[in-house]
């Protein structure tokens, strides 16, 4: 792809958890050992992101026992060149999750069809991860504003 074409193209840096890309792999091999996963894997994901799921498709469980998502797990980085109004509407109907996390749930819609309870476990590991970011940014917040007023 030349410079000039990439104009109106993002890059969309995906972290993907690597017992998830060998599920997709494994997968994908058994069932359609020709798809564009394996041997143009940014065609792929563009392919995949055209079917942008509705807010109301997206499942969400609560919180099991057994966390399977953990910071230091390993994780593959790929880098997929998109469209600007394509990223746009990404981020327009991610909700309440990550951009990553929506990404990865858009391809496991398109690989599997479905989401599993385990992959739904992740995405919700990884909402509680951002808010209690987001708690830790408000406290520090408040007490800023404490220490300005004197209380």
């Amino acid at each position: 792809m030349s410079s000039t074409s990439r104009k109106n193209q993002v890059r969309l840096k995906l972290y993907i958890p690597e017992s998830k890309f060998r599920e997709w792999s494994e997968y994908l091999e058994e069932y359609n050992p020709i798809s564009d996963f394996f041997f143009n894997f940014s065609l792929f994901v563009r392919k995949s992101l055209l079917n942008i799921p509705e807010e109301e498709a997206i499942p969400i469980f609560t919180h099991q026992k057994y966390p399977i998502n953990s910071s230091k797990s390993k994780k593959i980085e790929k880098t997929v060149w998109v469209s600007k109004t394509q990223k746009l509407a990404l981020i327009q109907n991610k909700g309440i999750l990550s951009l990553n996390s929506f990404i990865l749930l858009i391809l496991d819609l398109n690989i599997f069809g479905k989401t599993t309870e385990k992959q739904n476990i992740f995405y919700v590991l990884q909402l509680r991860e951002r808010i209690e970011k987001l708690e830790k940014r408000v406290y520090n917040l408040i007490d800023q504003l404490n220490v300005k007023i004197g209380n």
